[in-house]
C-alpha cells in the first residue's frame, strides 16, 4: 500500500495559494560521521555540507542536508546517485556509517504562494525568506510532528515525515489549506502567519 491510499484526503491537495502532494519514493542515506571524517572519505565522490541547516548540490548524484555536526542525509538522484551508493558503502571507514533512509521518510511537496504560511500554522521555525533562504533544510515539528524541511525555492518546500506519521500531518495539511483559502476569499493576508516565528 503506497502513501496515497494510506491518507484519507485525495492528493494532490490544491487551494487557492498551495498544492500539497507526495513525491515519489526514492533513495535516501543517513550519513552518520564529523564534517571532518566524511569530507575525508567521500570528498571526491560527494560535496560535504559542513555547517547545520546548510545543503550542497551534487550535479547527477544527489542533495545532501547537514541536519547535525554528525548527520547528513543524502537524496539520491538516479541512476547516477545509485552508482555512488555503492561506491560509498565500499569505501566506508569504521568511523563513518551508512544508513538506508528510503523506506523511512515519506516526502511531501508543499508549493504556492502560501506554502511558508501553511508550515506556519503548526510550526514556530521562522519561515521568513530573510530567516530561512532557498537552499535552506531544518530538523524541526509541525504540529508537534518531527520532520525534515528543504526549501527548494521561494514557494516550494519539501517535508520529511516518517512514514508512520505521514497520514497525520497530511490530513492536518488539509485542514490548514482549507483555512487559508477562507482568509484569502476574505481579501484578508496570511503574512502575519510567518511573523514574529523564533527558531524551534
Amino acid at each position: 500500500m503506497d502513501d496515497r491510499s494510506r491518507a484519507c484526503v485525495m492528493l494532490p491537495i490544491t487551494a487557492p495559494t498551495v498544492v500539497i502532494d507526495v513525491r515519489a519514493r526514492r533513495e535516501k542515506l543517513l550519513l552518520l560521521g564529523s564534517s571532518a571524517a566524511l569530507a575525508r572519505v567521500f570528498g571526491s565522490l560527494l560535496v560535504i555540507p559542513e555547517r547545520v541547516l546548510e545543503v550542497s548540490q551534487t550535479p547527477g548524484i544527489g542533495t545532501c542536508l547537514c541536519l547535525r555536526p554528525d548527520q547528513r542525509l543524502l537524496l539520491v538522484e538516479p541512476p547516477g546517485g545509485a552508482d555512488l551508493v555503492e561506491r560509498l558503502r565500499a569505501e566506508a571507514p569504521d568511523d563513518v556509517h551508512m544508513l538506508e533512509a528510503g523506506a523511512r521518510f515519506t516526502e511531501l511537496s508543499i508549493v504556492g504562494r502560501d506554502a511558508s504560511a501553511l508550515l506556519n500554522c503548526g510550526c514556530s521555525l521562522d519561515l521568513r525568506l530573510s530567516a530561512f533562504p532557498v537552499g535552506s533544510c531544518a530538523s524541526t515539528r509541525v504540529l508537534q510532528v518531527p520532520v525534515i524541511l528543504l526549501r527548494r525555492a521561494i514557494d516550494h518546500f519539501d517535508v520529511f515525515v516518517e512514514r508512520p506519521l505521514a497520514t497525520h500531518l497530511i490530513e492536518w495539511a488539509a485542514s490548514a489549506s482549507d483555512s487559508l483559502a477562507v482568509i484569502a476569499s476574505r481579501g484578508a493576508s496570511t503574512d502575519s502567519l510567518t511573523e514574529g516565528r523564533t527558531a524551534s
